[in-house]
């Protein structure tokens, strides 16, 4: 049985190498990252939330992402609005969540 096992597994791991050269072919190449177009997506996430939570608290937190939720405002927006935090604290909070260990 160990043979046949073998067999699957090398089969099985060459179509996923074609499978990942022919993705990567097809719909990868030739793309470039708009990175001013994904800060903007970051910093009207929702997901902030969780990294205020350590500095403003969760209440607090929780308060401003539901806020950023309904309107389709900023994170750092309303969060200096409300005078939780400056606005290069929060800038500051997230470069230290974006910076590798």
């Amino acid at each position: 049985m160990m043979p046949a096992l073998g067999s699957a597994l090398f089969d099985a791991m060459d179509w996923l190498t074609s499978a990942i050269n022919a993705a990567t072919k097809k719909n990868l190449q030739g793309l470039s990252v708009d990175r001013a177009r994904c800060r903007e997506y970051a910093h009207t996430s929702v997901g902030l939330a969780t990294l205020l939570n350590r500095a403003i608290g969760y209440s607090a937190a929780a308060i401003v992402a539901k806020e950023s939720a309904e309107t389709g405002r900023k994170v750092v927006d309303i969060v200096v609005e409300k005078g939780l935090m400056s606005a290069e604290e929060f800038e500051r909070l997230i470069n230290e969540a974006a910076t590798p260990f």
